[in-house]
């Protein structure tokens, strides 16, 4: 059995992708990708064009990555 997990954080995204073997979790892969979403998010209360745009490139990458 193979589960992978997306964290969606306000700087980064990250991946981690487990395999059940032999009664114990053994991870296969990793990636992060730094998109800074949260940028700004404190002066002005909304997110920002960029960090939104990084963040779902990031996602859609992390997507590919956990299908394959």
């Amino acid at each position: 059995m193979t589960r992978a997990v997306i964290d969606v954080g306000s700087n980064s995204i990250l991946l981690a992708t487990m395999r059940f073997e032999n009664g114990a979790w053994r991870q296969i892969d990793e990636s992060s990708a730094v998109t800074g979403l949260g940028v700004g998010v404190k002066a002005t209360g909304v997110l920002g064009e960029a960090g939104m745009s990084a963040s779902l490139a990031a996602l859609q990458e992390a997507w590919r990555r956990a299908e394959s």
